[in-house]
C-alpha cells in the first residue's frame, strides 16, 4: 500500500510579559518576516522517520522554546510527547537542528518564548492527505506553504499571538 506522508509543524509565539516584550504595531512586519524564516528552518529539518513510516506510526509533539536575540535556543521544555519513540526522537531532532533567525532589530524583548508543535501523520491516499491537512489547519496546528514532494505535503508555520490569546 502506498502512503502519503503529512508532516505538519506549527510554531506559536507566546509573548509572555516578563519574558518577552509585548508586540507593538511597528514590530508586526518584522516579526512576520521572522515568522516566515523560522518556518522555513523547520521545513528544512523536519523529516518523517523511515522506520516509523514503515510501521505506520504517527504522533504529535509540542515544545515550549525560548530563544535569545541571536536566535539561539536558551531554554526548551517538551510539553507533549508522542507515544512512539521514533517520532519523539525525530521531533527532538527538529528542535536541535532548527536554525532560528535572530530577532528583529526593532523587537524590544531580549528573548522570545513560543510553542513549537510538530504533527506526524500518514495518509493512505492523496485525498486523505488533503483532508488531514485541512483538519490540522482548522485546529490551528498548520497554516503555511505546501512543499510538493513524493512523500506528500510538508508544512510549517509560525503564528504570533498577543498576550491573553
Amino acid at each position: 500500500m502506498r502512503h502519503t506522508v503529512t508532516k505538519a509543524a506549527a510554531i506559536v509565539a507566546l509573548l509572555i510579559s516578563g519574558m518577552a516584550a509585548p508586540v507593538l504595531a511597528g514590530e508586526d512586519n518584522a516579526l512576520h518576516s521572522w515568522q516566515k524564516k523560522a518556518s522555513q528552518s523547520i521545513d528544512t529539518v523536519m523529516h518523517y522517520p523511515a522506520m516509523a513510516l514503515r510501521r505506520n506510526k504517527e504522533g504529535f509533539a509540542s515544545f515550549r522554546v525560548t530563544i535569545d536575540r541571536s536566535g539561539d535556543v536558551v531554554e526548551s521544555e517538551q510539553l507533549e510527547r508522542p507515544r512512539n519513540g521514533l517520532i519523539n526522537g525525530a521531533a527532538k531532532n527538529v528542535l536541535r537542528k532548527a536554525e532560528f533567525p535572530a530577532l528583529p532589530a526593532d523587537y524590544d524583548g531580549e528573548t522570545l518564548t513560543f510553542a513549537l508543535k510538530l504533527n506526524y501523520a500518514i495518509a493512505s491516499s492523496a485525498l486523505q492527505a488533503r483532508s488531514l491537512k485541512r483538519n490540522l489547519e482548522r485546529e490551528g496546528r498548520v497554516t503555511g506553504r505546501e512543499i510538493v514532494s513524493r512523500s506528500g505535503p510538508l508544512t510549517a508555520s509560525i503564528e504570533l499571538l498577543e498576550d491573553g490569546d
